[in-house]
């Protein structure tokens, strides 16, 4: 998958000091699927990365529900307290300003 920068929640290109600006061609190298998180690692060919964590929100979204362990023997705290209301956790990471 190759994200141009500025489409959605993408890092926009910055200006490099002596030339115009780089527009990054993010290309998606891992994608993570949890029961109460998902995680994505970004790069482009410049060399720039970004990394992106994020918690299911029930409260924005009622169908990340579905994803959640919440059950059987050893239930997901993580899980439960998101369940319970707890603020989801929103991370972006990384070196997206090379250019």
């Amino acid at each position: 998958m190759t994200r141009r920068a500025g489409e959605g929640s993408r890092p926009s290109s910055p200006v490099a000091p002596d030339g115009p600006a780089h527009e990054h061609a993010w290309k998606m190298t891992l994608h993570l699927d949890g029961c109460h998180f998902y995680a994505s690692c970004y790069a482009c060919e410049c060399g720039a990365q970004f990394e992106t964590y994020d918690e299911r929100d029930v409260r924005a979204d009622s169908y990340s529900a579905i994803w959640m362990d919440n059950e059987g023997d050893e239930p997901c705290k993580r899980c439960e307290e998101l369940l319970a209301g707890a603020e989801p956790i929103h991370r972006r990471t990384g070196s997206e300003d090379k250019a």
